[in-house]
Formats: C-alpha cells, sequence, structure tokens
C-alpha cells in the first residue's frame, strides 16, 4: 500500500509545530529542574524524535542515491563531503577510546541531519519545504504572534523563532510592505533587548545585506566588492565606537547589555582572566588555545583531529556553566563553541575542508540572496542557511542539531540557482 503524502503547506506546518514543540520542550524541561545548558542536550534529542514521528511517512520514502552527482550544488558537495567524513571520524573516536556516549550522540546528530536532507531532496516529495505564496503571510502572522505570547509571558523565545522573525521582516521590507514589517520585527526587537550578542549581529547581518542591495542598484560589481571590504574595515576599526553608540539605547542591565559592555572593556584593556567578569571570554580563548595545543601534538591529531566523541580536559576551564553541564565531567568537556575550532578539533584536516566548503556555500546564497526580490521560499531558505552559520559561529553545535538547518539545505540543493533572477 502506498503512502498517501499531503504536500500542502507541509513546510509551514512543520515550522510551526516546530517551534511550538521547541518552546514547550524547554519548559517542561525547566520545571525538572533543567534549565540553561544542562537542558540542551535532553532538548535535542526530544527535537530529534519530534522531526522523526512528525516527518516519519515521508523519511519512509528515502530511496539512497547510488549514482553520484557530477552536477550537485555546492551545498550537496558540503554535506556529502561532511557524512563522508564523519564515517572516517566515527572509526578514529573507536580507535581514540572516545566517550561511548559523545560517539553516538555526534553520529545521530549528522547522521538524522543526512536522513533529513535525502529525504527533501527526492524528487517524489520535494515540494514537501517549498513554500506556498498564499498561504506565506498567513503562517508569517501565525509564527508572529508566538513571539508576542512568548514575549509577555516572560518566556524566552528560542534561537530558531528569532532567526525564521528576521527573515520574515527582510522579505516584507523588499516587499516594502512595512506594517507586516512592524507587526513581524516587534516581538523580534523586544526579545533581542534582553538576549545574548549573537542575535544582535544577526540584526545587523541582515541590516548589511539590505545595505548591499541598495548599493547594488546603483555600482557594478567592483564597486560593490569596494564597499564591502571599506564597511568591514571601518566596522573593524571603529568597532568600540560603533558599540558604545549601540550600548547608549541598550539597558546595561540586561544581558544584551552586559555582553556589550564585556566587549567594549575588552578592546579597551584587554581580556583579565582573573575577573569572572570576563569569563564567557575566557573560555572560548581557553578553549581555542586547548584545541590548538591538541590539533598541533603530533601528525596523527593534525590529519584527523579527535574523531566522533572527542573531548578536552576542562580542569583549567573557568566557565562553571560549562564545566558543571558537562554531562561526564570536566575532565571530559565534549562541547567547542567556536564553530571553526569545534571542526578542527572533530575532523582535522577534513575539518579545513569542511569550512572551505561551508565558505563557499555560505558566499553562493549571499549571492543568491542579494540577487532575488521576488522569490520568498528562495530567499527563506537561502537566508536561514546562511544566518544560522552566523549564529552558530560562537555555538558550533547548534549547526549540525538543526532540522531546519538540513531543510534549508535541501531546498537549496534542489534548485538550478542563477545569479540573474532579480524581477
Amino acid at each position: 500500500m502506498k503512502l498517501k503524502l499531503q504536500n500542502r503547506n507541509t513546510a509551514l506546518i512543520f515550522l510551526l509545530a516546530f517551534i511550538i514543540f521547541e518552546v514547550l520542550i524547554y519548559f517542561f524541561l525547566e520545571l525538572l529542574g533543567y534549565s540553561g545548558f544542562t537542558a540542551i542536550p535532553f532538548a535535542r534529542l526530544g527535537i530529534i524524535v519530534f522531526t522523526f514521528f512528525f516527518l516519519i511517512k515521508h523519511i519512509l520514502l528515502l530511496k539512497i542515491p547510488i549514482r553520484l552527482n557530477t552536477k550537485a550544488s555546492i551545498h550537496s558537495v558540503f554535506f556529502g563531503a561532511w557524512f563522508v567524513f564523519t564515517i572516517i571520524e566515527l572509526f578514529i573516536g573507536v580507535v581514540n577510546k572516545n566517550p561511548v556516549l559523545y560517539i553516538i550522540t555526534d553520529f545521530i546528530y549528522i547522521f538524522f541531519g543526512l536522513l533529513l536532507f535525502l529525504t527533501f531532496k527526492q524528487k517524489r516529495i520535494k515540494q514537501l519545504i517549498s513554500i506556498e505564496e498564499k498561504t506565506f503571510l498567513k503562517y508569517s502572522y501565525y509564527i508572529a504572534a508566538i513571539g508576542y505570547v512568548l514575549f509577555f509571558l516572560g518566556i524566552k523565545m528560542p534561537a530558531t523563532l528569532l532567526i525564521i522573525l528576521v527573515i520574515l521582516t527582510y522579505i516584507y521590507v523588499l516587499d516594502k510592505k512595512y506594517f507586516r514589517v512592524l507587526i513581524l520585527f516587534t516581538p523580534y526587537i523586544l526579545e533581542i533587548s534582553r538576549s545574548n550578542r549573537t542575535h544582535l549581529i544577526v540584526f545587523l547581518m541582515m541590516i548589511f545585506i539590505l545595505f548591499l542591495r541598495k548599493v547594488r542598484e546603483r555600482f557594478n560589481v567592483i564597486d560593490l566588492a569596494f564597499v564591502f571590504i571599506l564597511t568591514l574595515g571601518s566596522i573593524i576599526f571603529f568597532l568600540q565606537d560603533i558599540l558604545n553608540f549601540i550600548f547608549v539605547f541598550v539597558d546595561a542591565n540586561t544581558n544584551l547589555g552586559f555582553r556589550i559592555n564585556q566587549l567594549i572593556r575588552v578592546l579597551e584593556n584587554g581580556i583579565d582572566y582573573s575577573n569572572p567578569y570576563f569569563t564567557s571570554i575566557s573560555q572560548r580563548v581557553l578553549e581555542i588555545q586547548a584545541v590548538i595545543n591538541y590539533w598541533t601534538s603530533d601528525l596523527y591529531s593534525f590529519i584527523f583531529g579527535s574523531g566522533l566523541g572527542g573531548v578536552l580536559d576542562g580542569s583549567e576551564f573557568t566557565d562553571t556553566s560549562v564545566t558543571n553541564s558537562a554531562l561526564l565531567g570536566k575532565e571530559k568537556i565534549h562541547n567547542i563553541h567556536v564553530l571553526p575550532f569545534a571542526f578542527i578539533f572533530r575532523y582535522g584536516l577534513f575539518g579545513i575542508t569542511l569550512l572551505c566548503l561551508l565558505a563557499m556555500s555560505f558566499y553562493n546564497s549571499f549571492v543568491v540572496i542579494l540577487n532575488n526580490s521576488k522569490n520568498k521560499e528562495l530567499i527563506f531558505w537561502n537566508l536561514f542557511f546562511l544566518l544560522w552559520i552566523v549564529f552558530s559561529l560562537p555555538a558550533a553545535s547548534f549547526i549540525w542539531t538543526s532540522p531546519i538547518f538540513w531543510m534549508s539545505c535541501a531546498y537549496i540543493g534542489n534548485l538550478k540557482q542563477t545569479r540573474n533572477t532579480s524581477q
């Protein structure tokens, strides 16, 4: 008996259901006494189970491709290489006698991601992640409504919701539907005022893309490259002044205010490792140093990294939120925050290859976004891919544990994108 596919609005329904489930699972975990970093592993396990059963009838139709596609998109090449390297690093993790729990969870995340990617790559059901124009606005309002409810209830909005609100805001700015922009952007701006600096960076990235679109209308590619380099250089050179300006409009008592002030003080005086005020930043620096020391310790580690399930001794780490939330204790810290070093730690030289492919995929999506103004689903999935990478830079594990991220890659991989599709 053939399974009957209900293709209509599957992507939008799933996005809505996913956001609601993500809110609920963190809420119930907090009731059970799990919050912050300690809740994340259990929440991610629940999200995988939820996603599997929500899409089970489509996953069951999966046919593993036998032939190699020589015309595959860079996004497909990236994920194909990621899975091949993961198989190699699975054996390296076993050889290195890494903790079995971490080997299993690392593999499950990538395997399930690949499962979703291949599921939505199938020609029979790839329309499941298409977004219908007629219902796009209605679901946009549903998503915004969730944001308003969570804000007024004092419940933290999940990252997926915030990223999607930014994307919807961007889309309706292009459409010049400013009332819709106001409705969609308000819950986002209310939340990031009490959120962390990463969401501010995501927002600034969206503004930067809009700025480049405007510049592109009047200048050629060489001029655009010059403006990009000039803007980037100005941001780097005047970063402290920019942060001081932003800090004027942010409540110093909020999490965002704390993070901005923290960066300002680092730029002024450097990092004081003995000062608890700089704990979160010093933790990243200590992790990077530990990864570099491990990676360059011998040729074997340099080529293969630590393998799946790799751990660092965190006895010298200063951030108790990291050491106390480690499932196997602070002597076996598994989570590496900064994305490039997380890849290098697990995959060694293979990780460098993955980073290069990821950068090429990022650039490809960036160009597609700049060159499109009417195709909402094309913009939506490419912008999610791009912004989720930006969001994951200081919190690496988010990139391979998000089902929506894998869905975005499947859509992008399905479509032959061109750079001359502006309408």
